[in-house]
């Protein structure tokens, strides 16, 4: 088994990902604390899901790929959970090769910064769309609250 360290466990897509390693029989989830070299001691892959507040977002990414950068030892596979918000404006057909597009809100600016941080130390950016379902906030529950009101 590896030990994969999940950074924003709290949230609704890092709490799905550690029942999804609890699950499995190839990973043990390691649930973050704060980070620091410490974080990391035994950790083959890291998946960074922070989501939320932007000010969270890259203060979170600053740590943890500051820390990444600046640890020894033998490399780890680096996940980031980044946000097509960062797409700003763009129309049409757009790619993950594509960077944003026109003026980007305070929160897809911090998502932008947030992934630029994560491919300095080497991680694999997913861009996530639409996430929603039971705890996805934005898009669950407030649009079902929209679907039930008068």
């Amino acid at each position: 088994m590896i030990r994969v360290l999940v950074v924003g466990a709290d949230n609704f897509v890092g709490r799905r990902l550690v029942e999804a390693l609890n699950a499995s029989d190839w990973a043990e989830p390691v649930i973050a604390g704060p980070i620091g070299v410490g974080s990391f001691v035994g950790v083959k892959a890291v998946v960074n899901c922070t989501v939320g507040e932007p000010k969270a977002i890259l203060s979170t990414a600053r740590a943890l790929y500051r820390t990444l950068d600046a640890r020894e030892g033998a490399p780890l596979r680096i996940v980031h959970l980044g946000s097509m918000t960062i797409y700003g404006a763009a129309r049409g057909q757009v790619d993950e090769h594509a960077g944003p597009e026109g003026a980007l809100g305070p929160y897809a600016a911090v998502q932008y910064a947030a992934e630029q941080l994560a491919r300095s130390v080497g991680a694999v950016v997913l861009r996530a769309g639409v996430e929603y379902g039971p705890g996805a906030p934005a898009w669950g529950e407030r649009v079902g609250r929209w679907l039930l009101a008068d």
